[in-house]
């Protein structure tokens, strides 16, 4: 690629960048910020009683950070199991006990309308305790 073909295409890559900006497109940064805060508004949260609020928060980040790092483990196992055992590793590796369980939660999630979907696969609905017997599998 010469030059001229590279910076043409990388000036048009600010450029576009620049209309995105213009056309009201939130800060990669800030999006999950300014998304807490307008729903925060919207559920009336600034009228409630502050230090109810303030308690609700510290449980907020302990849940955040519990799981955050269940869906780590959830991502390392699928990514795991689908390198060594390929696309069907939820029926070959996984319990079907534990995959009933799995099914059954995802199932009777749908229909709660304020809760959004946990993942893309299976392996979301199961428990922490559930990750470990699959880890611990020996043909794991």
């Amino acid at each position: 690629m010469n030059h001229d073909k590279l910076y043409s295409f990388a000036f048009k890559g600010l450029l576009t960048e620049e209309a995105l900006d213009r056309a009201g497109r939130k800060p990669k940064g800030n999006f999950s910020e300014i998304w807490e805060l307008e729903t925060a508004e919207r559920l009336g949260i600034p009228l409630m009683d502050e230090s109810l609020v303030a308690k609700s928060r510290k449980m907020a980040v302990v849940y955040i950070a519990i799981c955050a790092f269940e869906n780590s483990v959830r991502e390392f196992i699928a990514k795991k199991l689908l390198e060594e055992k390929g696309e069907n590793w939820w029926e070959l590796c996984v319990k079907k006990e534990i995959r009933t369980n799995a099914e059954n939660r995802n199932d009777s999630e749908k229909d709660v309308r304020w809760l959004t979907p946990r993942g893309d696969s299976m392996i979301y609905y199961t428990e922490f305790g559930d990750l470990i017997s699959i880890m611990a599998s020996p043909d794991n």
